[in-house]
């Protein structure tokens, strides 16, 4: 990017997240450490363990792990969760730049991402390089102190995420430390398309939910394109993602603490339920649909994506939810991609248990 001005006040960026050489499915024959939202594939002479995080605002999932070969540290990862103050991004994402039209401090996005701020104490000597791939991610060759060496790779997964894969040279070669690089997979929730061409998984980034996209045509994974993945959902987490028979279309499940809904991420832009009771029936009414009853001011909907129709067009998804009675109402209906305006189809709604 060309002397873009950045204030440090203001929202920094999403920086996407891509990986070659990641898979979401390994054979159970390999060495594998998996902790949280990542996994790895160790050189057969390594043992990982792992160990909780010491990162500041680590969510439960989140672990890191260090690689032993017998009884000495080979290797290990590290997830950084950098501070709210915006310290660390000003040093490693940022360079200052004088400007004499403004008294506000302003910083253009470096060419080149600074990690030294990340090295351990004991480094003495280093060469930092970018690697070819989708995403920010970097190796650093480095030199310690008592002389051994390090390879360092450097994954930014999110605005506040920075994942930090080490080796020790000592006790692997460096080809073995690119090898173990290229495995490493972020994401839960992984699911393939039906034609085995793609491939989602999710992230929690700490500040939002993420998805990530896969191409599986490859030798080995590629990742395509990132987004947000709670639709128009407020803090909604995705899960139960579910391909059309197509492999063009995404519908992902998605919930809060107000209500259980469905957004899709491909195919269409992102839609979905918002939480209030009006906005919610509005889908409906849009559609050409009435109901004889209102729903209470706190409904406690869910609504849950079923099965895609045979043409990848239509989703058959089920409603339930309370009226202003108190009565929970429920039943099936059909969201159709192909007429937007009026997207609710052949509503069947189930008779009320009394």
């Amino acid at each position: 990017m060309k002397n873009r001005k950045i204030f440090i006040g203001m929202f920094v960026f999403l920086l996407l997240l891509g990986v070659a050489g990641c898979s979401g499915e390994r054979s159970s024959s390999e060495n594998i450490f998996s902790a949280g939202q990542y996994f790895v594939v160790l050189p057969e002479s390594l043992e990982g363990r792992s160990v909780p995080s010491n990162s500041s605002g680590s969510s439960n999932m989140d672990s890191d792990g260090i690689f032993y070969k017998g009884d000495s540290e080979a290797g290990g990862i590290t997830l950084h969760i950098l501070p709210d103050d915006m310290s660390l991004h000003k040093q490693i994402f940022f360079e200052p730049m004088s400007s004499s039209k403004t008294e506000r401090e302003t910083f253009t996005l470096r060419e080149t991402f600074d990690f030294s701020p990340l090295y351990p104490s004991e480094v003495v000597e280093a060469d930092l390089s970018k690697l070819d791939t989708l995403c920010p991610s970097y190796a650093a060759s480095l030199t310690m102190k008592d002389g051994s060496e390090q390879t360092r790779f450097y994954y930014v997964a999110s605005n506040y995420h920075i994942y930090d894969l080490w080796f020790d040279l000592n006790f692997l070669s460096e080809e073995e430390a690119y090898k173990a690089a290229q495995s490493l997979f972020f994401g839960t929730n992984r699911a393939d398309s039906p034609d085995g061409k793609h491939a989602v998984s999710f992230y929690d980034s700490g500040m939002e939910h993420l998805a990530y996209f896969w191409d599986l045509t490859g030798e080995n994974p590629v990742m395509t394109e990132s987004m947000p993945a709670s639709g128009l959902l407020p803090d909604g987490v995705p899960d139960s993602p579910l391909w059309s028979p197509d492999s063009q279309k995404l519908a992902v499940g998605i919930s809060n603490e107000n209500i259980r809904s469905f957004t899709f991420l491909t195919g269409a832009r992102p839609t979905g339920f918002h939480t209030g009771a009006g906005d919610l029936m509005k889908v409906f009414t849009d559609s050409g649909y009435s109901f004889d009853y209102e729903l209470a001011a706190d409904p406690e909907a869910e609504l849950v994506p079923l099965e895609w129709g045979k043409d990848s067009e239509s989703l058959k998804f089920s409603y339930a939810w309370t009226d202003s009675t108190g009565v929970r109402r429920s039943g099936t209906a059909w969201y159709s991609l192909a007429d937007p305006r009026a997207p609710i189809k052949d509503i069947d709604e189930d008779p009320i248990q009394k």
